[in-house]
């Protein structure tokens, strides 16, 4: 069996940053937020966007870049899309594998690579939409509240 490390590269647009799980990280990351590493794992989901970014600043000991990675962020991925949403699973992945005894972190490093690609395949834009029938094409439609005519 091979153990997976629980470092992990997460692109933010054109940025790669390599997180590391190693005690040292995870203690700078727990001094950076005067939290817990579980309280701050189970909270990524509602983190705010300055919080997203010191996360990954931290995490991936470049503190010093948290203008370079939130603007990225804001330039490259939104922060009212499916990818921040994929980007916010990464770190919450990222950091349970971290936190995870070694014999554990394979198959929770499998389970993560599944979420991510289905995360990315549903964010995947599909086809073109402008020879589908959409309500534009479907003629007008009706107010509701207003009688049909005749009545």
């Amino acid at each position: 069996m091979s153990l997976v490390s629980p470092e992990r590269t997460v692109a933010v647009g054109p940025l790669s940053l390599a997180l590391s799980g190693t005690f040292g990280t995870l203690k700078a990351v727990q001094h950076a937020f005067g939290r817990d590493v579980v309280q701050i794992l189970l909270s990524v989901r509602d983190m705010r966007l300055d919080e997203v970014v010191k996360l990954l600043a931290v995490a991936s000991g470049r503190p010093d870049d948290e203008e370079l990675i939130g603007q990225t962020i804001l330039d490259e991925i939104g922060i009212f899309s499916p990818g921040y949403t994929a980007l916010k699973a990464e770190l919450t992945g990222w950091l349970d594998l971290a936190i995870s005894p070694e014999r554990d972190r394979e198959k929770k490093a499998r389970a993560l690579d599944g979420i991510l690609a289905g995360l990315k395949t549903s964010a995947s834009p599909g086809g073109p939409t402008r020879n589908s029938p959409s309500a534009s094409s479907a003629g007008r439609r009706r107010r509701s509240g207003t009688p049909p005519s005749g009545s």
